[in-house]
């Protein structure tokens, strides 16, 4: 339907819903795959309208692979560089190519992003790879790292959200590695030397895949296999892969907290299996999205919060749900009353 609207034609009728059709097909851009070694992998994807760019390095360096906080300060010192390159040096020559950096430490991985035109990616990555082979763990950025991370835990560790998103961790993953917390005392237990033997073992030859997304030609992109070649895995990670649901419930009272955190989820599947897809569509619905079914009911209707929503977390072997909210103190048991209706 058309319709004419001060003077302006063919705008179209936006009280008329489009058609619904199930015929359609989604072409999805696939990557082109090269093998750099038995334990690496390089997923190329050049079809990119524009001049911007972006590598993702997935190292095997996450936090289940060695003791508490090693992992976060080892990916916080990558650019510290040495006494012969600075740290200074290698970030003036990062922003001389206008390249944002970026940095992630998962359960199973250290994933570093680096962002670019297309003219200075394989400049970038040189840069990037040069800091990495003169990652020296000077005593001075070791400390200045470990006393912004520790003040930054303590910080976190009074907000009741981090507190319940850490007890619910420790308890779905009982049993494995995944739940460890992090204490205080754990910043006073670093060192450099583990911070070397960490760094020499899982990013100098960790590297289990690299991601580039860029319209580069082939030629640059060689360039950037060979610049990577030298740090990819040498053998493949053990994963934990044996997870129990547990039926618990716990409180733990904060003493004059104004809100209350809730986290509720269990041991679900992840995007390998057949139905992730349908659940995926399941967890949409019913709180992930504004006008979900927990917004609506329990922030709409009850005002018990500002916002709520739900997630499911993924994992190499499996995959978590969660719900998580934080609501007024005397609304704890109405909200999780109302919270197990929707579900």
């Amino acid at each position: 339907m058309i319709e004419k609207i001060s003077g302006l034609a063919n705008v179209k009728d936006r009280k008329t819903p489009p058609k619904i059709s199930e015929n359609y097909h989604i072409k999805f851009e696939s990557p082109k795959v090269i093998k750099l070694s038995k334990f690496c992998n390089a997923f190329w994807l050049n079809n990119v309208p524009n001049e911007t760019s972006r590598i993702d390095l997935y190292f095997d360096a996450g936090s289940v692979y060695t003791q508490p906080v090693v992992a976060s300060i080892t990916a916080a010192m990558l650019l510290t560089g040495n006494e012969k390159l600075s740290s200074q040096n290698i970030h003036e020559k990062l922003d001389f190519y206008g390249a944002y950096f970026d940095v992630e430490v998962t359960h199973y991985h250290c994933i570093v992003h680096l962002y670019a035109l297309k003219e200075n990616l394989v400049n970038v990555l040189t840069t990037f790879i040069e800091a990495l082979n003169n990652m020296g763990c000077l005593e001075r950025e070791l400390k200045l790292i470990l006393d912004e991370k520790k003040q930054k835990f303590d910080i976190n560790l009074e907000r009741v959200g981090v507190l319940a998103q850490r007890n619910f961790q420790k308890l779905v993953f009982d049993g494995t590695r995944l739940s460890r917390l992090t204490k205080t005392q754990d910043f006073n237990k670093i060192s450099a030397e583990k911070i070397e033997n960490f760094f020499s073992t899982n990013f100098l030859q960790g590297l289990s895949r690299i991601h580039v997304i860029s319209a580069i030609n082939e030629s640059q992109f060689s360039q950037i296999l060979s610049l990577v070649k030298p740090i990819c895995a040498l053998r493949r990670k053990t994963n934990i892969n044996k997870f129990e649901n547990k039926k618990i419930r716990l409180h733990l009272p904060r003493k004059n907290a104004l809100q209350t955190a809730i986290r509720i989820g269990k041991i679900c599947i992840n995007k390998h299996h057949p139905d992730f897809i349908g659940f995926t569509i399941l967890c949409t619905i019913l709180g992930d999205y504004f006008g979900s079914r927990l917004m609506k009911n329990i922030r709409e209707d009850k005002g018990y919060t500002y916002g709520i929503g739900c997630m499911i977390q993924e994992l190499k072997d499996t995959g978590v749900f969660i719900i998580a909210t934080e609501v007024g103190v005397d609304q704890r048991e109405l909200a999780i009353d109302e919270i197990k209706k929707e579900i």
